[in-house]
C-alpha cells in the first residue's frame, strides 16, 4: 500500500505501509485518509510514475503537474490539505497510489480496496462538479452537478464509488472548491434517497452484507465504469469475494462473479436470481430494444442494471428448498421442486416443457403482503432455460421450492430441475 505523504506532497514506497504490518512495526496504530472521486474525462490523472521519486523526488509540487493536470492537481492538492488541516499524515488517492504497471500491484490493490477504505480514519468525497456554499441548506437537490442541473454528480453514477460508500465508517462530502456539505451520516437521508440505499446500511457499513444479493446488486445499477470488467471487480468486497483479474473478458467477468457468490453464499439466499431485463436495453450486448427471442436467457443476470427493481427483494428464511437449497454443477444450477404427490409425479412431470418455479425469496405486492418471486422455465433439449425475462411473475401464497401444482393431501415427491446459468441469444 504506497501513501502519500500531506505535508511534503511526496509518495513512500514503503511497502511496510500495509496497516496491520504498519502497526506492528511501529508500535502505534497507523492512521491515513482517503479519498473518493470520479476520475478525470478531459484531462489526465496524476498517477504513479508521475510521482515516483527516481523520476519526481520533489513530489507533487515539482515538476510543471499543475499546468499539465490542472484538475487532477488541485483535486489530490486539495485532499492532502484537507487531511494535514485535519491531523493526518499520510492519504491513499487511487490514481497516484497504485502502480498500474505492475499487475501484481493492481490486482493486490483491487482486492483490498474494501478493507483500505473500511480502515481509513476518514474518506474525502470530492464533487468536483458541484457547487456547494457554507451557508446552503441540505436538501435533495444538494448534489445536483453543474453540468447538468436536471442530474446529480457523477460521483454517484460511477461504479467505484459505491463501494468506496458503503466502506469508508467516516465520509464527508466536498463540493469542488473543496467546501464541506456534511457527513454520509448527517446526510443519510438525501443519500438514501439518490442511491436506493437504506439508511441502516449507510450508517453501518458491517450490516451490508445482511442485504439480499439482489438487494445490493440494485445498488450498482445504473453506475458505470470506464472498464466494462471493473463493473464486476468493483463489487468484490460488498459481497465478500475475490477473483483473478482478466482485463479483456468484458462482460464475462460479471458472469464470473455472479458464479463465484453462487459457490461461497448461503444457498438459502437466491435472490441472485431475482432480476429482469429492462426495457431500456443493454447496450453491453448491443440491444438496444427487446425483441421475444432476446427474453431467453440462463439464470445469471447479463448487467447488475438487471436488478434495478430488486431492490426490496427479501430471501425467505424458513429453511430451504427440499434438497437443502440449490446445487452449482457443471452443467447449470440444480434446483429441487417439490410436485404433485405419489408415484405419477415424475410421468405427469417429464412431458411438460414449461414451468413456473418459485425462488426461494419474496418481495411486496401490491397490497404490501409478500409474494413469491418466480421464474418461467422452458424445456430446450435436455436442458432447462429461463424465458420471459423481461418481467416479474409472482404469486401471493405460493410456497418456496414448490410448483404452483402443489395438491393439498398426499406425499410429496422431488424433483431435480437444472437450468442452464448462461444462455446469449445471437444477434444479428
Amino acid at each position: 500500500m504506497h501513501l502519500l505523504n500531506t505535508r511534503t506532497y511526496k509518495l513512500s514506497l514503503d511497502s511496510d505501509f500495509d496497516p496491520e504490518r504498519a502497526t506492528k512495526k511501529l508500535g502505534e496504530k497507523l492512521t491515513y485518509a482517503i479519498l473518493s472521486h470520479p476520475w478525470e474525462t478531459k484531462q489526465p490523472e496524476i498517477n504513479f510514475a508521475d510521482l515516483h521519486p527516481r523520476y519526481n523526488p520533489s513530489g507533487l509540487k515539482g515538476g510543471n503537474l499543475e499546468k499539465t493536470h490542472p484538475n487532477s492537481y488541485r483535486k489530490i492538492v486539495g485532499a492532502c490539505d484537507k487531511a494535514a488541516e485535519q491531523g493526518h499524515r499520510w492519504i491513499w488517492v487511487d490514481t497516484c497510489c497504485i502502480d498500474r504497471d505492475s499487475s501484481a500491484d493492481k490486482a493486490r490493490a483491487i482486492g483490498s480496496m474494501f478493507d483500505w477504505y473500511s480502515k481509513a480514519e476518514v474518506c474525502y468525497a470530492y464533487l468536483r462538479d458541484v457547487s456547494w456554499s457554507a451557508a446552503s441548506t441540505p436538501s435533495p437537490q444538494m448534489f445536483r452537478s453543474q453540468d447538468d442541473p436536471t442530474q446529480n454528480s457523477i460521483w454517484f453514477k460511477r461504479g467505484w464509488t459505491l463501494q468506496e460508500l458503503l466502506a469508508a465508517k467516516v465520509v464527508e462530502f466536498y463540493g469542488h472548491d473543496w467546501t464541506r456539505m456534511g457527513t454520509k451520516k448527517s446526510l443519510a437521508n438525501v443519500i438514501g434517497g439518490i442511491t436506493g440505499i437504506e439508511e441502516r446500511y449507510l450508517n453501518d457499513s458491517s450490516s451490508i452484507h445482511e442485504a439480499s444479493v439482489a438487494t445490493r446488486m440494485s445498488w450498482m445499477a445504473g453506475r458505470r465504469t470506464t472498464e466494462l470488467e471493473d463493473i464486476a471487480y468493483s463489487m468484490f468486497g460488498i459481497f465478500g469475494v475475490n477473483m483473478p483479474l482478466v482485463y479483456g473478458e468484458g462482460r464475462m467477468a460479471f458472469m464470473r462473479l455472479q458464479q463465484t457468490i453462487i459457490q461461497s453464499r448461503d444457498r438459502r439466499d437466491e435472490s441472485i436470481f431475482a432480476w429482469v431485463t429492462p426495457p431500456q436495453g443493454l447496450k453491453c450486448f448491443g440491444i438496444d430494444r427487446w425483441t421475444p427471442a432476446d427474453h431467453q436467457w440462463g439464470l445469471l443476470a447479463p448487467s447488475p442494471d438487471c436488478f434495478v427493481d430488486s431492490r426490496d427483494v427479501i430471501v425467505d428464511k424458513r429453511g430451504p428448498r427440499p434438497g437443502e437449497g440449490y446445487v452449482n454443477t457443471t452443467l447449470g444450477v440444480a434446483f429441487h421442486l417439490t410436485v404433485i404427490p405419489g408415484s405419477e409425479a415424475t410421468n405427469w412431470f417429464r412431458p411438460r416443457k414449461m414451468i413456473e418455479m418459485p425462488l426461494h425469496c419474496w418481495k411486496p405486492g401490491r397490497d404490501g403482503k409478500p409474494v413469491a418471486v418466480m421464474l418461467h422455465l422452458k424445456l430446450f433439449g435436455n436442458e432447462f432455460r429461463r424465458i420471459r425475462c423481461n418481467e416479474w411473475l409472482t404469486k401471493a401464497g405460493a410456497k418456496p421450492g414448490t410448483t404452483r401444482w402443489i395438491r393439498e393431501n398426499g406425499p410429496l415427491a422431488v424433483l431435480p430441475v437444472t437450468v442452464a446459468q448462461q444462455f446469449v441469444p445471437s444477434h444479428g
